[in-house]
């Protein structure tokens, strides 16, 4: 690389073909006896110091494809600048160090590229595109190790299919045989004992995804409360599962409330029973009870500034109160901007999903700074990102397919 007529040569290249020339020599003198020993010698320690510095020992199988990804990935950080300067010759050369870089295989679908950094250039070295160098694979998030000094790149095999096809309830009841985690795909699952908020533009598999989550609450026997005032698909998968059912805006803000009076009940239930500290409502005997809403946005179209108000100060309470008591709400809404969710209710939720192609100001707002590392390339039909408040980097996520769904129509 050139750069303003100075050749840019990294310490690992120049080596290279320092030990090329010595390899080379070293194979011409096995012909001579005398030094032939110490020819095979010098040829076994090169070999040894290739197979350290592309990680054999780590990679194996891996080895030759891992080695010729590491060269372009080296070739990637001097074109973007991220190497120390050792030296400059009067030959207009510099020679270069470039971070450490190792690749290894979390399992046959993702390879994990981790490279020391420093924080001066984290963001920048944040926005590179590895995809280039594994062919197959495609990026899917960065992250950084506690201490800041080093990248995690994570990239998966692009022809690798997450989504759970699911045949009948029997084989969900399987999948999802925790009461406390609701499996999502086949690398994903979250806690049931969580609010959650759905986000997605028509046609995204926001509806579904919310479908998938009735149908587990009330496998876990959930006293679900359905609120759709599009009277969807929804509305009629609630009613065929004998769930409390309301579609309008009187009916809803009824549901809500008597959801908060639940809630009130429940917390006098503990005090009078003296329920341990940090136990929560199940262990002490109590279904789950929650409060699924969709169309959040189209809801507040129907309502006035008291009957809104109403409404959001139930649901703010339920949310702040609702987990040791086993109250959750699960929201479903086009955007999750504040003029629809107040962002002091928001932030409450613990897992907040953005299904589809939504555009830059939807993940904006559900993902504040972790927008900027979500990779752009389109998505499927319930696919999207996911970002739970238990963990620090968002997640790629797929909602299952239910092939048994017709039969509740």
């Amino acid at each position: 690389m050139m750069i303003d007529n100075f050749q840019i040569i990294s310490k690992e290249k120049e080596l290279d073909k320092q030990l090329l020339l010595l390899f080379v020599l070293s194979f011409l003198l096995l012909i001579i006896p005398l030094l032939r020993f110490i020819s095979i010698v010098i040829l076994i320690l090169i070999c040894l110091y290739y197979l350290v510095r592309f990680d054999f020992f780590k990679t194996k199988k891996d080895f030759f494809r891992f080695m010729i990804a590491k060269i372009k990935l080296e070739r990637e950080l001097i074109n973007a600048g991220f190497y120390i300067k050792l030296k400059s010759q009067k030959d207009r050369q510099i020679f270069v160090k470039l971070p450490k870089i190792e690749i290894s295989r979390q399992s046959n679908f993702v390879i994990l590229v981790k490279i020391n950094s420093s924080i001066d250039n984290f963001e920048k070295l944040e926005k590179l595109d590895l995809s280039p160098a594994f062919l197959g694979f495609r990026q899917m998030g960065v992250s950084n190790t506690k201490e800041r000094n080093r990248l995690i790149f994570k990239l998966e095999r692009i022809d690798f299919d997450r989504q759970l096809k699911i045949k009948t309830i029997d084989e969900m009841k399987e999948i999802n045989w925790r009461s406390d985690l609701i499996v999502i795909d086949r690398l994903t699952s979250i806690s049931s004992f969580a609010h959650l908020l759905l986000t997605g533009q028509t046609g995204s598999g926001k509806t579904y995804g919310l479908l998938y989550l009735l149908l587990f609450y009330k496998m876990k026997n959930a006293d679900v409360s359905v609120c759709d005032p599009k009277l969807s698909d929804l509305a009629d998968l609630g009613k065929k599962l004998d769930c409390k059912s309301a579609t309008s805006k009187d009916d809803i803000i009824e549901e809500v409330k008597q959801t908060f009076v639940e809630m009130e009940r429940r917390k006098q239930q503990r005090q009078q029973e003296s329920w341990e500290i940090s136990t929560t409502a199940t262990q002490n005997g109590l279904n789950l009870k929650i409060l699924m809403i969709d169309e959040f946005a189209s809801l507040q179209l129907k309502l006035d500034k008291k009957e809104l108000a109403e409404l959001l100060n139930y649901l703010y309470q339920i949310i702040l109160e609702g987990r040791a008591l086993g109250v959750f709400v699960v929201l479903g809404l086009q955007q999750a901007n504040a003029t629809v969710l107040p962002t002091a209710l928001r932030e409450q939720f613990s897992s907040i999903f953005v299904l589809g192609n939504s555009g830059e100001q939807t993940q904006n707002v559900a993902f504040q700074e972790k927008a900027k590392k979500i990779p752009n390339f389109p998505l499927s039909v319930g696919e999207g990102w996911c970002l739970n408040s238990s963990e620090i980097d968002l997640r790629f996520i797929r909602f299952p397919y239910l092939l048994f769904l017709n039969e509740f129509r």
